[in-house]
């Protein structure tokens, strides 16, 4: 019985272990190399150690050697920049030009604010002071 069977069946979910199994029997058979992409790490729960676990898991399938690529997104979590220390990264923060740009022609669209341009400056104003960079 395969693990999505037999963890569908059962109503459970695979463990970290039996996750790095499955991908090393999926990863062997690509010559050229797999590419694991995991996005906004920092939303993973925090609880029962899960991200640190999860995080070591990926590391080490990077490091076991069967061509794995690894891009993870995060925002700066101390836990996940260090965990992530030593490995290349690449800092990206969005520019306020590139925020106010965003919320304006997201309001354009909008007919409540589209005839106060007042207020659309003090909107976009704001939410880039906020985003600061997101």
């Amino acid at each position: 019985m395969d693990a999505y069977t037999r963890h569908e069946k059962h109503g459970s979910q695979p463990s970290l272990s039996e996750f790095e199994e499955m991908f090393h029997a999926v990863a062997a058979r690509y010559k050229d190399g797999v590419f694991v992409i995991v996005d906004a790490l920092d939303e993973c729960q925090m609880n029962d150690d899960v991200r640190s676990k999860f995080i070591e898991t990926l590391l080490h399938l990077q490091s076991k050697g069967d061509n794995v690529n690894l891009l993870a997104t995060s925002r700066p979590v101390p836990d996940i920049v260090e965990a992530f220390d030593g490995h290349s990264h690449l800092e990206i923060m969005a520019q306020k030009d590139d925020i106010e740009r965003y919320i304006r022609n997201r309001m354009s669209t909008l007919r409540a604010v589209s005839k106060y341009p007042d207020l659309q400056h003090e909107i976009i104003s704001c939410i880039a002071s906020v985003a600061d960079g997101m």
